[in-house]
């Protein structure tokens, strides 16, 4: 009994330490914060360090939906890593925010993305 109180703690500690990130590189890439959308998903990077992201399509025959809340864990021209301890997800940045006229785009695992 003793034992499994012992493991809860240290996993629960483990859990709380992973939450508490370092600076995940945000207050460098400001050009990120925002709302991003793409025709079937939309990317919310919050300058508190969160990122949501929503996808959903559907064609004739499927459906298809996902949702991820998570700490950003990194953040850099070419990745934004989001999650907790192991439980990350990686979106690929092939092309950072950038001016288009006068709409910021960016292209994250090959959707182009506008900025709201």
């Amino acid at each position: 009994m003793a034992l499994s109180r012992l493991i809860a703690l240290i996993f629960t500690s483990f859990m709380l330490l992973a939450c508490t990130s370092k600076d995940s590189g945000l207050s460098q890439h400001e050009t990120f914060i925002g709302t991003w959308n793409a025709p079937h998903s939309r990317i919310i990077i919050q300058s508190d360090g969160r990122l949501e992201y929503n996808y959903a399509a559907e064609s004739a025959s499927s459906s298809s939906k996902s949702h991820i809340d998570a700490p950003i864990k990194h953040i850099d021209p070419t990745v934004i890593e989001a999650g907790v301890a192991f439980f990350t997800t990686e979106f690929k940045v092939t092309q950072a925010p950038h001016l288009v006229g006068d709409q910021w785009q960016m292209t994250v695992d090959g959707e182009n993305y506008i900025k709201d």
